[in-house]
């Protein structure tokens, strides 16, 4: 079974039968000013047990760095692609897909908190 509980406005936390994650957007560096298209990631790894062996210090481990392997190897320059490409002004609106329910949510929660009203649907 797999959980996956989004926090507002940059909390996610997913949990299965083996770990739990939180995973945490903030803007800007932490060492640096912040600009509107810089953020850091804080990613927190809960682990049923802690991991006081060697063997089990490396299972945590890979877990861990194929996380963020995904996430920086194909998440993040994705989404640094996308960002460049919005201050071109060629896109008057973002569609998430299906495979990106944290996305929606994320923008649901914006709008509902700033009074927004939905966007207009392009669907037929």
């Amino acid at each position: 079974m797999l959980l996956d509980v989004h926090s507002y406005p940059t909390g996610q936390a997913v949990a299965d039968h083996a770990a739990a994650l939180l995973l945490r957007i903030l803007g800007g560096p932490a060492n640096s000013n912040a600009t509107p298209d810089s953020c850091r990631m804080v990613v927190s790894m809960f682990t049923p047990q802690p991991a006081r062996t060697e063997s089990a210090r490396r299972h945590w481990d890979n877990n861990l760095n194929l996380l963020m392997k995904t996430v920086l190897d194909e998440d993040f320059p994705v989404g640094a692609s996308i960002q460049s490409n919005f201050h071109s002004g060629a896109q008057e609106h973002v569609i998430y897909g299906c495979n990106e329910p944290a996305l929606a949510y994320y923008h649901q929660t914006l709008r509902e908190a700033l009074g927004a009203p939905e966007p207009r649907s392009n669907r037929p």
